[in-house]
């Protein structure tokens, strides 16, 4: 384990949940604190002191960049490499620590997406969000109906390779409470459901995946071929 010392740049919410997520896996003590441009108001959180940029680069650490949107987060980077100040996103900092980087990533999703499932919910019943997404007139309607396993068939020219979940134990299966988030599938109930959509089942193989036997399948499907007198 790396013993260097990391600044979060960004105070927000994306930024308190790298924090608690450290905190979880008892690693936030390579964490001295925040930089935020709402430093005076904000001051602390869970216990870290939240910087200015400036007392941020005299600390000489690096920053781990906690901002969601795109723009802002390339604004940051671009001061950063004119200040010639270092930094690096989460799951470089993993790999850095010689943290299983794949496993450290997935368990941040899950814990971030969980916390913030209400705020999904909520965010998603909206009459606004309805409205846009859902009503018969929306374009993200119209698109998501056309989304199912025929177009993926077609878009790969006949014949498609799908890597998914064979963890059949338990049908109340939920992201958060299965091994790596896997859903309620199984090989043979794949293959139904792509025979009854009308596709050839070409190959099927089982694979062990993180240590867990047989967790998922790969299954290789192709759309009938229509013999010359029926088109």
């Amino acid at each position: 384990m790396e013993n260097k010392k990391y600044i979060i740049y960004g105070a927000g919410k994306q930024g308190q949940a790298y924090l608690d997520f450290l905190k979880q896996k008892n690693l936030d003590s390579v964490i001295i604190g925040f930089c935020d441009k709402r430093y005076d108001v904000i001051k602390q959180i869970l216990g870290k002191a939240v910087f200015s940029y400036e007392e941020a680069k005299e600390q000489d650490v690096q920053f781990i960049v906690a901002v969601g949107d795109e723009k802002a987060k390339n604004e940051i980077i671009q001061m950063f490499e004119a200040d010639d100040v270092r930094y690096c996103s989460m799951d470089a900092y993993a790999n850095a620590a010689g943290i299983d980087r794949v496993k450290f990533n997935r368990e941040f999703c899950a814990v971030f997406h969980i916390d913030n499932m209400d705020e999904y919910f909520n965010s998603a019943e909206s009459d606004s969000a309805i409205k846009l997404f859902w009503d018969n007139t929306s374009e993200f309607k119209k698109l998501f109906v056309k989304l199912d396993l025929k177009n993926v068939i077609e878009l790969a020219c006949g014949r498609v390779l799908l890597h998914h979940s064979n963890h059949d134990v338990d049908y109340r299966a939920a992201f958060h409470n299965t091994p790596h988030g896997r859903s309620f599938m199984s090989k043979s109930i794949f293959a139904y459901l792509a025979y009854r959509a009308g596709f050839e089942v070409l190959e099927q193989k089982v694979i062990d995946w993180e240590g867990y036997t047989g967790l998922d399948c790969i299954t290789l499907l192709q759309k009938p071929i229509e013999s010359e007198s029926a088109r």
